[in-house]
């Protein structure tokens, strides 16, 4: 009785094996944990800081992101010949702008030399003829001259030339000017000139390059009585306080 009780509990357990077996071959089994050997490698860490970038390193998106790097890193001259071909095309530019400004420049000087000159030529034809009319005029005024002369065309200050020209209203003021072309005076007129301009009251304003040898024309008269006088702006006061 008891060896067939045993028995009974045997061939139960036998079915239940052969359904288990069944079930497995049906659905399949979990395969079992395998060890890598980057698993062991990473235990080779020296400390817990190396084990996890070792590990981390294990993880797909960081290995293709690896994989990604070792390749541009292998092609790094393309991007060197790229930074080189920028630099390349910039000093082009750089010298297509400077090729630029050289022509325009030549073309320029001729022209403003030619202005020059010709302005220069005018007023070596035309200068005796309004010497001749301004010494006139200065010569009906009186003998007092005054010259006002400027050190550099930021000097220029008209608010200061008709202030000089008020402190001596019978003298004649004239007032030589920094511009070579400009027309710019301190009246109400703007007009080109080649010699000198009236600007009303007692001034003129009179070219520097006429200046010269209207002033030569003057001293040799002996009848004018000639002071000039430099304008300059005030200077700022640079010292620091204490």
């Amino acid at each position: 009785m008891k060896k067939a009780n045993e028995l009974k509990k045997l061939r139960r357990e036998n079915r239940a094996l052969r359904r288990r077996i069944r079930d497995l071959e049906q659905h399949g089994a979990p395969a079992a944990p395998v060890e890598r050997a980057s698993d062991a490698t990473a235990f080779d860490a020296s400390n817990n800081f190396s084990y996890l970038l070792a590990r981390l390193r294990q993880k797909s998106l960081f290995a293709r992101a690896e994989k990604i790097t070792r390749y541009f890193r292998s092609s790094i001259w393309v991007t060197r010949l790229f930074r080189y071909g920028m630099l390349i095309y910039q000093y082009l530019q750089a010298g297509a702008f400077v090729l630029l400004y050289t022509a325009l420049f030549i073309l320029i000087i001729p022209i403003v030399l030619s202005l020059s000159l010709a302005t220069l030529i005018v007023t070596l034809i035309l200068r005796k003829k309004n010497a001749d009319r301004l010494i006139a005029a200065c010569t009906e005024r009186g003998a007092d001259v005054r010259f006002l002369l400027f050190s550099t065309k930021e000097d220029f200050d008209p608010a200061a030339i008709r202030a000089e020209a008020e402190k001596t209203p019978k003298a004649s003021v004239l007032v030589v000017s920094p511009f070579f072309f400009r027309p710019r005076g301190f009246g109400e007129r703007e007009d080109m000139y080649v010699c000198w301009r009236d600007e009303g009251e007692n001034a003129v304003i009179l070219r520097k390059y006429f200046f010269f040898y209207l002033r030569r024309r003057m001293r040799h008269a002996e009848y004018f009585s000639i002071t000039e006088t430099v304008l300059e702006q005030p200077k700022e006061d640079t010292e620091t306080p204490c």
